[in-house]
């Protein structure tokens, strides 16, 4: 019978991984925010959440009777999710973009990227809008190299400062410009001129990384392999999500260890899987589709390719319960599946952690 069955359970697998696939790459992050024109009103609705390089070029703006238009910088004036990043069009460098303002005050704080990297600017009452320029570079020194760092964005720091006595003693220490190095150098600045109440931070920087773990268990079955005496087994273990905002907030990087034991002719025996994948959660709502895929380790001795598709549920505010469907193959090159080799269904309950620094 299960001979009968297996061949239904590839179609089935390849029918979830492409309908996992179509609904991840159909979905749209829209979260709430608004809008302003250059007529400086201010229209609500729902903005599309994307990366720093899209956000820093195009504003896409979705009305509440489902309208949705996106917008070039200069074609509005600003535009802001609900408690959460804010961006001002603005020229610069001859080109219009969209700065993201991280802070408010008497000199305050914005920043975007483009394909050649991150950008600060500083702006304050009475002067021009003005780069943080920063540039690396390797020297020659009496016929040896020496690694040089440009000081043009402290002079400038220490310029735009030039109201606190001593200034340079706050810039001193300050190596590439960085969110929270950059933040942290700001508040110092007010709270030395006694304004510190007038200093708002709209967005600090999230690490780099920040691990999501998981509690999981569940059915799984093999077919064809050599030796197995049974062909289902029940696999427990604890994976982390490996979160990367500052590379992608979509896409994961999946890993743990996952226990059960197998039935041979010769006994049973312990046996670990370990994957190694690239996921994508869709960032935001109750019901969080998701969708893995990679190279798995078993017993650190061979190792197949899997994909698998599922859900995260929201029960509390970081808490989340968990349903995935897996398949399996036999490998080729690591990562390009061949033959069918097993199916698995987990139940699991993670904190994500990560909820913390969404906005």
């Amino acid at each position: 019978m299960l001979s009968r069955l297996y061949p239904n359970c590839r179609l089935i697998a390849v029918i979830l991984l492409l309908i996992g696939t179509t609904v991840v790459t159909a979905q749209r992050d829209f979260r709430p925010g608004y809008m302003v024109t250059k007529a400086n009103d201010t229209i609500t609705g729902e903005l599309h959440y994307r990366g720093d390089l899209a956000l820093s070029y195009h504003a896409r703006f979705r009305t509440p009777d489902g309208d949705a238009t996106t917008y070039a910088p200069g074609e509005i004036a600003a535009y802001r999710f609900d408690g959460g990043r804010s961006f001002v069009s603005e020229e610069v460098d001859g080109e219009k973009v969209f700065l993201e303002r991280l802070t408010d005050g008497r000199i305050s704080l914005y920043y975007y990227r483009d394909t050649l990297g991150n950008h600060y600017y500083v702006d304050k009452p009475g002067l021009e809008l003005s780069e943080l320029e920063y540039r690396e570079s390797i020297k020659y020194v009496n016929g040896r190299r020496v690694y040089n760092e440009s000081k043009s964005h402290i002079l400038r720091l220490n310029y735009f400062m030039q109201d606190l006595p001593d200034a340079a003693a706050l810039t001193e220490d300050l190596g590439e410009p960085k969110h929270n190095a950059l933040i942290k150098l700001l508040r110092e600045y007010h709270e030395a001129l006694g304004i510190a109440e007038k200093f708002t931070v709209l967005k600090e920087q999230p690490p780099l990384i920040v691990p999501n773990p998981e509690l999981l268990g569940g059915f799984a079955t093999y077919t064809d392999v050599p030796d197995l005496t049974a062909s289902s087994y029940y696999p427990v273990g604890a994976v982390v999500h490996f979160w990367s905002p500052r590379v992608n907030e979509k896409l994961y990087f999946r890993t743990g260890v996952l226990y059960s034991r197998l039935q041979l002719e010769t006994g049973s025996k312990a046996f670990f899987k370990i994957p190694l994948q690239l996921e994508y959660i869709y960032p935001s709502g109750a019901f969080r589709p998701r969708i893995a895929f990679g190279p798995i380790f078993n017993n650190l001795t061979a190792h197949t390719v899997s994909g698998n598709v599922g859900a995260f549920v929201r029960v509390g505010p970081r808490v989340f319960l968990s349903l995935s469907y897996g398949v399996e193959f036999e490998q080729d090159l690591m990562i390009v599946p061949t033959a069918y080799l097993a199916q698995s269904f987990h139940l699991g309950c993670a904190v994500m952690l990560s909820e913390r620094y969404r906005h």
